[in-house]
């Protein structure tokens, strides 16, 4: 499970069995934000928490409305999204870790919100 706390109370976790939940109530209770099967990860960013991403084994999807909808994003290599982190100053700027069959982890950076990849 991989959790991510938003501004205030909301709390985001990743549970690959379950799917994506999120809390309002500073995770006393918690519902299914559907539309990502597999989640791994989840960051959500530290100003807007309308701004969520997901990591999963098959890419990066994105949300700008707090779960409601989801965006496929592109991937930056094969592999599944392990970690990923939102930059606490721009919540479109972006780290991830791809991990792929050889289990070698590459890291990669976006400054638009996934749009884009810069490998490190």
């Amino acid at each position: 499970m991989s959790l991510s706390a938003g501004p205030g109370v909301r709390l985001y976790a990743a549970s690959p069995g379950t799917g994506v939940l999120s809390s309002e109530d500073g995770g006393k209770t918690f519902a299914l934000a559907a539309g990502v099967e597999t989640p791994l990860t989840v960051s959500a960013s530290a100003t807007n928490a309308d701004v969520v991403y997901v990591g999963t084994q098959n890419g990066l999807f994105f949300s700008d409305d707090g779960g409601q909808s989801w965006q496929a994003r592109s991937a930056p290599s094969d592999g599944a999204v392990m970690v990923s982190a939102v930059s606490p100053d721009d919540p479109m700027d972006l780290t991830v870790v791809v991990v792929g069959d050889g289990g070698a982890g590459r890291v990669h950076r976006s400054v638009d919100g996934g749009a884009t990849w810069i490998s490190r």
